[in-house]
């Protein structure tokens, strides 16, 4: 399982703070409110992962319980076909759906890590105009910004896993589907 994370947000803007457009209130605000943005959301896709992984974990994918033989019986009896029709159809869109969420984690990622290249922007132009402690604490949020990134990424590759899992369990289902006839 993966834990949410929470980072504590510190702001220390010293009240010397530069007139540069760069390292001033405004720019703070809105690189903190976009972290922070990302970070919620970040927390919000874990505890939906978390959940969907117990689900998938109580679920059993035919596939994995039984032979592409005996899979190849199951087709053969009219009954089953209708039930495995429908463990395809719904396998085949719960993949989708996950790669869907994959594909947007990603897109998240690359809004994490373009983010830390704002926070290292800042950090830098702080530093230039004199404003240590803002340079510091702009270079911190660029680290927890690339690791957030990182975070989306990883999340992001075990959705997409979980996903061909699925369809996984479609192709096989088929395939055992082909041989029956």
């Amino acid at each position: 399982m993966i834990k949410p994370k929470w980072i504590l947000v510190i702001t220390l803007l010293s009240s010397s703070v530069n007139s540069a457009i760069e390292c001033n209130h405004i720019s703070w605000h809105h690189n903190l409110n976009q972290f922070n943005q990302l970070e919620s959301i970040y927390n919000i896709h874990v505890d939906s992962y978390n959940l969907l992984l117990k689900q998938h974990q109580q679920r059993k994918l035919i596939s994995h319980h039984f032979s592409l033989s005996e899979l190849n019986l199951f087709w053969q009896t009219p009954s089953n076909r209708e039930i495995l029709l429908g463990q395809i159809d719904a396998a085949v869109k719960f993949g989708d759906e996950l790669i869907v969420r994959s594909d947007h984690l990603q897109s998240l990622s690359i809004q994490s890590q373009r983010l830390a290249r704002q926070w290292q922007h800042l950090s830098d132009t702080c530093e230039a105009s004199g404003s240590a402690a803002n340079a510091t604490n702009s270079g911190h949020y660029y680290l927890h910004s690339k690791q957030l990134g990182n975070d989306y990424r990883q999340l992001a590759s075990q959705v997409r896993k979980l996903a061909e899992l699925y369809h996984s369990e479609a192709s096989t289902l088929l395939e055992a589907k082909n041989a029956s006839h």
